[in-house]
């Protein structure tokens, strides 16, 4: 479903599920960016907007 994108921007959760999921995207898929740098010392996406 996502190789049809010519680039994947991941912002995934910063705990291990989250962390998973990114390896396993980026193990099938190419031009895979993880975003979660952005708000690393946060949860998530929405915790960092919040703050």
């Amino acid at each position: 479903m996502l190789k049809k994108y010519k680039k994947i921007s991941l912002f995934l959760d910063n705990d291990k599920t989250g962390k998973t999921v990114v390896e396993q995207i980026r193990n099938s898929y190419k031009n895979v960016e993880d975003f979660s740098w952005m708000y690393q010392h946060y949860k998530d996406l929405n915790q960092w907007l919040i703050r």
